[in-house]
């Protein structure tokens, strides 16, 4: 039996989180639930940080908030009209049984295409916004 290892924060660290999003994100982004908060916005907080020059602390926050997206997304918080079973299905790697991953690869599908199609039309709405950033010493 594989048991999954359980993932907790220490309290210091827990802390330093708070105080990191605090300062650098929650301004920007103000007390709105997860499926109110756009790309965007997210970006703008974290191209501030990286205005300051602190590229270290810009990656270590886009991680955190990567990690409550995700974790809005598993719980159903942020499902952005889509059912979280859908998401759930389309963010998994692979079924562990193959016999019931052979019938479940077609589950869910019409909707799994519509999301997709919806993030893809996202990413296209964003490019033209995209402004490059330099990186940092000799990176090609």
């Amino acid at each position: 039996m594989v048991h999954k290892q359980q993932h907790i924060w220490v309290p210091h660290y827990a802390v330093d989180v708070k105080r990191r999003l605090d300062a650098n994100v929650f301004p920007i982004l103000g007390k709105r639930p997860l499926d109110q908060i756009e790309a965007p916005e997210l970006l703008q907080a974290i191209r501030k940080i990286e205005d300051r020059g602190s590229y270290d602390l810009a990656q270590r926050v886009l991680q955190v908030c990567g990690q409550v997206f995700r974790y809005g997304i598993a719980t159903g918080r942020c499902t952005r009209h889509f059912k979280p079973d859908v998401i759930e299905r389309q963010l998994a790697h692979c079924e562990r049984n193959e016999v019931r991953g052979a019938y479940n690869r077609a589950e869910y599908l019409p909707e799994r295409k519509r999301m997709m199609q919806y993030w893809a039309d996202y990413l296209n709405s964003i490019e033209a916004r995209a402004k490059i950033i330099p990186m940092p010493g000799n990176a090609a």
